[in-house]
């Protein structure tokens, strides 16, 4: 009874807040990944029980062949004792005096076949108790194959895994490496080999999108020490980021670190996150804030930049300066984003447009990671309006703007005080719709 009058306390308070200061609440209900994950292979090798016994990991970051391997006695599903073969998933975090830093799993080493077709079965240990008579078991169909496994049975709040084979003939150089790795160092284990063993994907953020007026944005919770909890305060990240064409991989360059309540900024504005760990629901709102590490403010002046002229007789010039009686549109876009390219056009005829309509706007758009010479060829390919600034920005001027996303525009007014950030033109033309 207690419980329920404090959550019915907590919802009357997110009401009222909502109410008056036009706040948004968002539940965490979508999974997705980090870029810092990509690029990581996910082996994850698969070793034999035999006698109800299980070994302790094999480290192959830093194997120590003198280390004395340890046996575990487990308990198998009571249905069947045959069959399963055993693997440990690298965590972030302790869990037990007996073995920190991972967590055991058990699946059978050939599909069942079940009304719903082929399947897999996997059991995570998440008592960490050797018992898996008390675990759920995740029955994986081959029709789904992107089952996420949660590190708890509340999916609705946890991290977890999905899991197929290893693609053992797209990286059979890779297995072969790994073969020989794992048998000169296995000692009592029984290894089935990388052919036969799993790939594993982390799904480590929970996310899911909010809106503020129009702008429609990302929040999420990067579970850093992979413990399956998206609340650790201090360890795991909060992060906003813009919608992405990977529907779940986002870049947490902008993140920081997780309590109950938070300030984040994104593209030039800011906003407050609290947390209510009761219905594990977070309120956000706007605010205001004058300066941030991740990027420039609206309200704030535009740092002095200067950029190398895109023209034969070279030079360099400051943003600032650039015809302080007009408002400006810097572009600052890279020579190896495809985004940019794609939407050339778009770009070019809003100039025009901008510029026949005597909008008393300047517009300078500001490469970074190419040259002179490869703007003379982008200009070739796309036309470029000649009564547009062209130039090219060093890392360290490009450090000056904070940039979140590339390609990244600013809006400034006469006295170079920005006005509005964005990414891409979708976002830019929605901007002019929305002021004209």
């Amino acid at each position: 009874m207690k419980k329920c009058i404090q959550l019915f306390k907590q919802l009357v308070l997110l009401f009222l807040s909502n109410s008056l200061f036009g706040q948004t609440n968002v539940f965490l209900n979508d999974v997705g990944v980090s870029t810092r994950q990509s690029s990581n292979m996910g082996f994850v090798p698969l070793f034999v029980i035999s006698n109800s016994e299980v070994q302790s990991p094999l480290d192959m970051a830093a194997p120590d062949m003198d280390n004395e391997v340890k046996n575990y006695t487990i308990k198998l599903p009571k249905q069947e004792v045959k069959g399963w073969l055993y693997g440990w998933l690298f965590q972030e975090h302790n869990i037990s005096d007996y073995n920190s830093n991972n967590i055991l799993f058990i699946t059978k080493n050939e599909k069942i076949i079940t009304h719903k077709g082929p399947a897999r079965i996997f059991v995570l240990d998440r008592n960490h108790d050797f018992d898996f008579t008390n675990d759920k078991v995740d029955t994986l169909w081959d029709s789904n194959p992107n089952k996420l496994i949660s590190y708890f049975e509340d999916s609705t709040t946890s991290t977890g895994i999905t899991i197929e084979n290893f693609p053992h003939n797209r990286f059979w150089k890779f297995s072969n490496m790994i073969d020989l790795f794992i048998n000169e160092s296995k000692g009592r284990r029984v290894f089935v080999g990388a052919k036969y063993s799993l790939k594993v994907k982390r799904y480590q953020l929970r996310y899911s999108q909010f809106k503020i007026g129009n702008q429609k944005l990302i929040f999420g919770i990067y579970d850093k020490n992979n413990n399956g909890r998206i609340d650790d305060v201090g360890i795991d990240e909060a992060f906003i980021a813009q919608n992405s064409n990977k529907t779940n991989e986002f870049d947490l360059r902008s993140s920081v670190g997780f309590d109950s309540q938070m300030l984040l900024t994104w593209l030039g504005n800011a906003y407050l996150v609290k947390y209510y760990p009761l219905n594990k629901v977070f309120s956000i709102r706007q605010a205001t804030v004058k300066c941030s590490e991740f990027t420039l403010m609206v309200g704030q002046k535009i740092p002095r930049v200067k950029y190398c002229i895109a023209k034969k007789e070279g030079g360099r010039s400051s943003i600032r300066k650039v015809n302080q009686d007009n408002g400006k549109v810097i572009v600052v876009w890279s020579a190896f984003d495809s985004t940019f390219s794609n939407d050339s056009t778009f770009w070019h005829d809003a100039i025009r447009l901008s510029n026949k309509n005597k909008k008393n706007i300047d517009w300078v758009m500001l490469n970074y990671g190419g040259a002179v010479k490869y703007l003379s060829r982008y200009n070739r390919t796309y036309s470029l309006p000649n009564d547009c600034l062209q130039g090219v920005l060093s890392p360290n001027e490009v450090e000056k703007l904070k940039l979140q996303e590339m390609p990244q525009w600013f809006i400034l007014d006469n006295r170079n005080v920005i006005q509005k950030i964005g990414k891409g033109y979708n976002e830019y033309q929605q901007y002019r719709d929305e002021i004209n």
